[in-house]
């Protein structure tokens, strides 16, 4: 999006994640806030010609664990953005949601189950933006994924947790993403 001109905006809570998404994208702007904070959501929102909706509360297992911290990220910050673009009527919206809301089953599903409900509930009120749902699966080595998490493990000596050996898991690699 840079190459083509485009102003990037980003917003982070995580002041490590802040530090690092600057020194890796010097060129994007960077908000610090949190998808529930309004003020920040329309300030980052202001005048923009698309918005991707990548935050989450993504891990599923401390979802489970935390359901209201799943439900305030995931279902109420969904609703920040929603709010913000009916204000703002970019021309579209892409939230980024997962497989597991095909076949709800826990905590994490139901709330991006509720973030697509949002989105077509959106649509249907603001005629001008295009909102629209891209679900994923596993992507390998993101945050908090299984790959990762034994990686470090096995760099720090530690032994690698299997939950269920019959478990299988397929994943997406980043470059399968962006083609």
């Amino acid at each position: 999006m840079l190459n083509e001109g485009y102003e990037v905006i980003g917003i982070a809570r995580n002041e490590g994640n802040l530090i690092n998404y600057q020194h890796l994208f010097p060129e994007v702007k960077i908000i610090s806030g949190d998808i529930n904070d309004e003020w920040n959501i329309r300030k980052a929102m202001k005048g923009v010609e698309g918005v991707f909706h990548l935050a989450a509360y993504k891990h599923v297992g401390m979802a489970e664990k935390e359901p209201l911290q799943c439900i305030k990220s995931n279902v109420l910050g969904s609703i920040q953005v929603i709010k913000a673009s009916i204000r703002e009527k970019p021309r579209f919206v892409i939230g980024i949601s997962t497989d597991k809301a095909a076949h709800v089953s826990g905590v994490y599903g139901a709330t991006k189950f509720l973030m697509e409900k949002l989105f077509l509930e959106a649509e249907s009120i603001n005629t001008h933006t295009q909102y629209r749902i891209v679900r994923f699966g596993n992507i390998l080595c993101s945050t908090g994924s299984v790959i990762c998490n034994w990686k470090n493990d096995i760099l720090a000596g530690n032994q690698i947790e299997i939950t269920d050996p019959e478990a299988t898991r397929f994943f997406l690699r980043l470059m399968m993403l962006s083609t």
